[in-house]
């Protein structure tokens, strides 16, 4: 316990635990140590590019993060679910997440009406 930040500290800190099996991350966990409207939070300033993978017939999104993003999630004109959505990025962390491509949509179309936010958005 004397480990854990102070009560000032808290307000802009988070603990980041990965689990890996030798350089792979097979899990990871971002604790906050107050609720997350309490923290004193920056824009993450998120990006992604988006590409179609003609092998595979799927949408791949690369997202990144300037600083942490707690709840980022993506939506789109497609019908499919991506890979994986509502999750955190830590800072210079890349994520690749992938979105199928139904037969009668053009995938410029879906690309483009991608939208990325997180729960900074919302504060």
């Amino acid at each position: 316990k004397e480990n854990l930040p102070s009560s000032t500290e808290k307000t802009e800190m988070y603990l980041t635990i990965l689990l890996k099996q030798k350089d792979t991350i097979i899990s990871s966990k971002n604790i906050l140590f107050i609720p997350f409207k309490d923290l004193n939070t920056i824009n993450p300033e998120l990006a992604y590019k988006a590409s179609l993978d003609t092998i595979s017939n799927q949408i791949c999104i690369n997202i990144s993060s300037k600083n942490f993003a707690k709840g980022v999630y993506l939506s789109s004109a497609s019908n499919k679910n991506f890979s994986d959505n509502y999750f955190d990025l830590i800072p210079g962390e890349e994520k690749i997440i992938y979105l199928p491509i139904e037969e009668n949509q053009r995938p410029e179309q879906i690309i483009n009406s991608i939208r990325l936010r997180s729960l900074w958005d919302n504060f």
